[in-house]
This record gives C-alpha cells, sequence and structure tokens, in this order.
C-alpha cells in the first residue's frame, strides 16, 4: 500500500467507528405488511397482516385486522385462524383469533395482535375454518 491509501485509511476507520456509535450505522427493524383475503363455504375475512423483526434482539411483533363475516351459513359459527412459527426455537402455533355467526350483512372487526422478546415471526398463514351442521371445515390458507 502506498503512502497516500495508508493516511486515507487511517482516517476513516475513525469516521466510521464515530457513525456506528452515533446511530448511523444502527440496524433497522424489518417489517413487512399484506393484505389478505381468506375464504370458505360460509363466509371469509378480508384484512391485514403486519409483522416486523428486530435483527438485534431478534423480537418480533405481529398484527391481523380486518373484517370476518359469516354471510352464507345461518346457525354456523366463522372462525379466523393464524398460525406461524416463532424462529429461532421453532415453535408452532396455531389459534382462533376472531369468531363471528351468521348475518346477511354484518361482519366482525378483528384487531389482533401479538409480540415476542426474542423470536421472529416466520411462515405466517390466515385461514378461515367453520363449524356448520355438524361438520367442520377450512378453506385455502393465505400465507404472508
Amino acid at each position: 500500500m502506498n503512502r497516500i491509501m495508508r493516511r486515507a485509511c487511517a482516517l476513516a476507520a475513525p469516521i466510521i467507528l464515530a457513525s456506528c456509535l452515533l446511530g448511523g450505522g444502527t440496524a433497522q427493524a424489518a417489517s413487512n405488511q399484506a393484505s389478505v383475503s381468506p375464504r370458505n363455504m360460509c363466509g371469509g375475512f378480508n384484512g391485514n397482516v403486519y409483522w416486523s423483526e428486530d435483527p438485534i434482539t431478534q423480537g418480533g411483533y405481529i398484527h391481523v385486522w380486518g373484517d370476518l363475516w359469516n354471510n352464507q351459513c345461518p346457525g354456523g359459527t366463522v372462525y379466523l385462524y393464524v398460525s406461524f412459527t416463532l424462529v429461532p426455537e421453532n415453535l408452532y402455533e396455531n389459534g382462533a383469533i376472531a369468531v363471528t355467526t351468521y348475518s346477511a350483512t354484518a361482519s366482525a372487526g378483528v384487531n389482533w395482535s401479538a409480540s415476542q422478546d426474542r423470536d421472529n415471526y416466520s411462515g405466517i398463514e390466515i385461514t378461515v375454518c367453520s363449524e356448520y351442521e355438524s361438520s367442520w371445515s377450512c378453506g385455502t390458507p393465505v400465507s404472508v
């Protein structure tokens, strides 16, 4: 290395370090948002899924919101399920986050969220299931 290059490198190193220490080089949280519209024979869901992860702490956040309805199955019940894997622990979770009964014109508002201190959300799927005339059925899951 010639003398000019050595001098340039010697000057640049402290500037880069100072930038990182003062916040100029901090890692930003990754986030995503998707619209989803899963259906099944009794009803469906029109909504959104937002999720984020912190690259430093590995903490994650998920938020699902929108409208769930059952306008096809009088006497039936429609459920909204969210499933995901918590990473890095590889724990799979699946659960109903909203439920509604039959209405020809009304829908049920959904506003659900969860967070983890040291796990990110991965493999997120939203599914609409129903219980009608003593049978259980689910539509195709929507992956985000």
